[in-house]
C-alpha cells in the first residue's frame, strides 16, 4: 500500500473518504469503479476576453523580474494535447516531504514552486485544460471530469502551472479550480503568495497518441 496516496486521499480527505467508504458498503463489500470522463481542449486560451478577467489582462511575456510586457510567451502546455482524460492527471505540490520536521517544507514561494514544476519533466496543464475543466463540468455536472476526480480521487484544488498570466497591474498569476460548498469555481492566485500542501499542480506524466494531432 502506497501510504503517500493513503495520507494525500483519505487522512487529507475524511469526507471523501466517509462517502468512499458508504459507496463500497453500498455495493456489497465490492469496488466501486466508474470510467473517467475525457474533457476535449479548445485552441486557445484568451485572457483578456474570459470571464471575470478581460481587458488589461495578458499572458506573461519575457523575464520573471520584468514588467511582462515583452518576450517570449510563458506558455508551457503542449499545443499537440486535444483532449485530457481525468484518470491521467496527476497532482503534486513540491514541497519537500521529510519526517524530520527541521527538513520539511510546509510552504512554499509561488516562482519558487514554478521552478520545481518547471523542472520536473512532467506535462504542465495550462489554460486550455483549464477551460476544458471548467466547461465540461459547466455541461455535464455530476458526469464531468471535476467531479469525477473529487469523487474517486479526493482531488478539491488544482492549479495550472502551463500558463502564467499578467495581472493589469503588472502581478503575475496562475489558474485554479476549487470546490467548495457544493460547486467547482475558478479563481486566479498571485505568485507572490504563500502555496501549501493543499495547492497541487495539474500534470500529465506523458500526451497520449490519442491526444496528439492526426
Amino acid at each position: 500500500m502506497d501510504g503517500e496516496i493513503l495520507q494525500e486521499s483519505l487522512i487529507k480527505n475524511p469526507n471523501w473518504a466517509v462517502e468512499q467508504f458508504t459507496r463500497w458498503i453500498n455495493n456489497g463489500g465490492r469496488l466501486v469503479s466508474s470510467s473517467s470522463p475525457v474533457a476535449q481542449l479548445s485552441d486557445q486560451f484568451n485572457p483578456a476576453t474570459f470571464e471575470g478577467l478581460g481587458e488589461g489582462w495578458t499572458i506573461w511575456k519575457g523575464l520573471v523580474d520584468g514588467k511582462g510586457l515583452e518576450g517570449e510567451l510563458e506558455v508551457y502546455e503542449p499545443a499537440d494535447l486535444k483532449e485530457l482524460n481525468a484518470s491521467d492527471m496527476l497532482f503534486e505540490h513540491f514541497l519537500i516531504d521529510n519526517p524530520d520536521p527541521k527538513n520539511r517544507e510546509d510552504v512554499i514561494a509561488g516562482e519558487t514552486k514554478l521552478d520545481r514544476v518547471k523542472g520536473s519533466k512532467k506535462i504542465l496543464l495550462g489554460g486550455r485544460s483549464f477551460l476544458a475543466l471548467l466547461n465540461d463540468y459547466r455541461g455535464n455536472k455530476e458526469n464531468s471530469a471535476l467531479e469525477w476526480l473529487r469523487k474517486n480521487r479526493g482531488v478539491t484544488w488544482m492549479d495550472f502551472p502551463g500558463l502564467l498570466l499578467r495581472y493589469p497591474d503588472g502581478y503575475r498569476c496562475m489558474l485554479y479550480l476549487y470546490f467548495h460548498g457544493e460547486i467547482w469555481d475558478w479563481h486566479c492566485i498571485w505568485l507572490g503568495l504563500d502555496w501549501y500542501r493543499g495547492y497541487p499542480s495539474a500534470l500529465l506524466a506523458s500526451i497520449k497518441k490519442q491526444s496528439l494531432d492526426s
